[in-house]
């Protein structure tokens, strides 16, 4: 069984991830960590192979229990635009 965790997959990259990780694992699981997960369609908020949270990339309580939860986690993906975007000055 395959379980990654999303970072920031509100946009059009992290969606292609999102949807091109169940057509590969379709039995497996992610979760979806976003500053706004209204963003998620339904199709992605209704399988119930996805756990969402909401929360900041600064927010490190949140952010830290997301991954305490997800200690078997087998991959990460981080969108490394909005993260640029947060440590400019």
């Amino acid at each position: 069984m395959v379980h990654v965790v999303i970072l920031g997959g509100t946009g059009p990259t992290g969606l292609l991830v999102i949807k091109r990780f169940f057509q590969k694992y379709p039995d497996d699981t992610a979760v979806l960590y976003a500053r706004n997960p209204s963003k998620f369609p339904e199709s992605i908020t209704s399988n119930p192979a996805i756990t969402v949270v909401k929360g900041e990339l600064t927010d490190v309580e949140t952010l830290s229990s997301t991954f305490v939860g997800s200690a078997h986690a087998d991959a990460v993906y981080v969108d490394t635009l909005k993260t640029s975007r947060l440590f400019q000055s």
